[in-house]
């Protein structure tokens, strides 16, 4: 009788440890994979181990040797269609180099890919300095929100893009008289749409002062005036009296939509002679072919559409951050992962419409090799 227990035992033992052991997906407390935040303004929560919800990982090598690495958080059931996927691409290609986890998972923002668009990581900015005075020029210097600075007359600076710059230019001439012009540049990652806006103006009455101000831009923007003064006119063309002869600082606001862009000038009323500092840009696009460091994401609802990152022009607003990344189990494919804990704001769209997420903040994993 001993035996026989003995040796059931064994057979019990033989069956757990053989069959398949499915990969824990959820942590002590809380799930090891999810995302939490907003879509459209309706929260939004997945969880792994939760209403058929399970993460798969996997990566591969695109036609340039630049490796993809997939994280899709998706339901399992035959009904089942909502599912959050993201698609990372690598920072360089993969042909002979020992590939580095914590190289490819760098913790930094992401880019968004487009479909049929080279990635913008950089623009070359050329500045070209527009000062006036009766006197000699005696300095000129650019100062830039790096902390570097430059003293010519003409500048080529290159900067991030994704970023809002702020640029400062002053001239000094021998008089003692000195002037000083701000404008920030909004340096998308993509194609520019947002160059500064530009504006004319010419004197209609020189004995009261009063000047036409006319916006070079599409008739369908907002456009907003700001004299310094306290008050904000509203227009494409406008009329504006001044109250005596000086130097003022005219900046105009264009708004599209979701872009606002912005330019300041200097400009002398009346009889004023003082000096002017003002400058004027042409900004560069250096391309990445390959959309290095970028990511795709998307998401498909439960009826089953699928809205993707990379069919929509992404605003400055939008941010795709890598938190924190570590090394994580192999999957079931026994690939390596890494886990990521992320944060996105963001607009998808299916071609014909648009959805946005908000905050969406958690933990997903990816394969790697």
């Amino acid at each position: 009788m001993k035996s026989r227990i003995i040796i059931f035992s064994l057979l019990l033992f033989t069956f757990f440890a053989c069959k398949k052991r499915l990969e824990p997906i959820d942590e002590i407390g809380s799930p090891v994979f999810y995302m939490s935040g907003e879509i459209n303004n309706v929260p939004l929560t997945l969880e792994a181990g939760k209403n058929n919800y399970y993460l798969i990982t996997d990566y591969r090598m695109d036609n340039d040797n630049v490796l993809e690495f997939t994280g899709n958080l998706k339901q399992n059931c035959s009904t089942c269609k909502a599912g959050l996927k993201i698609i990372l691409r690598d920072y360089k290609k993969s042909t002979g180099y020992l590939f580095r986890p914590d190289s490819s998972f760098e913790k930094h923002n992401y880019d968004f890919s487009r479909n049929g668009l080279a990635n913008i990581p950089y623009y070359t900015i050329k500045l070209n300095a527009v000062s006036t005075g009766s006197a000699a020029l005696v300095s000129e210097l650019w100062q830039f929100s790096d902390g570097s600075s430059e003293t010519t007359a003409q500048v080529n600076k290159t900067l991030k893009s994704g970023t809002v710059q702020p640029i400062k230019y002053t001239c000094s001439y021998s008089n003692g008289c000195s002037s000083s012009i701000n404008n920030k540049l909004k340096l998308n990652y993509f194609l520019n749409p947002n160059q500064l806006p530009e504006f004319s103006y010419t004197s209609l009455d020189s004995s009261h002062n009063i000047y036409k101000f006319y916006a070079i831009g599409d008739p369908s923007n907002i456009y907003l005036w700001d004299f310094g003064d306290g008050k904000i006119i509203k227009g494409k063309t406008i009329f504006y009296g001044f109250s005596s002869n000086k130097v003022v600082n005219v900046s105009l606001k264009q708004i599209n939509g979701t872009d606002t862009m912005e330019i300041s000038k200097n400009i002398r009323t009346g009889s004023n002679t003082d000096c002017l500092a003002n400058f004027s840009t042409e900004l560069i696009p250096v391309e990445d072919p390959y959309n290095f460091s970028t990511v795709m994401l998307e998401w498909t609802d439960e009826s089953g559409v699928t809205y993707s990152s990379a069919e929509i022009k992404q605003d400055l607003n939008t941010n795709f951050s890598l938190l924190s990344s570590e090394s994580f189990k192999t999957n079931a494919s026994g690939m390596k992962t890494r886990l990521l804990k992320l944060l996105i704001n963001c607009k998808l769209s299916n071609g014909s419409n648009t959805i946005e997420i908000k905050n969406l903040e958690g933990k997903m994993a990816v394969a790697h090799p």
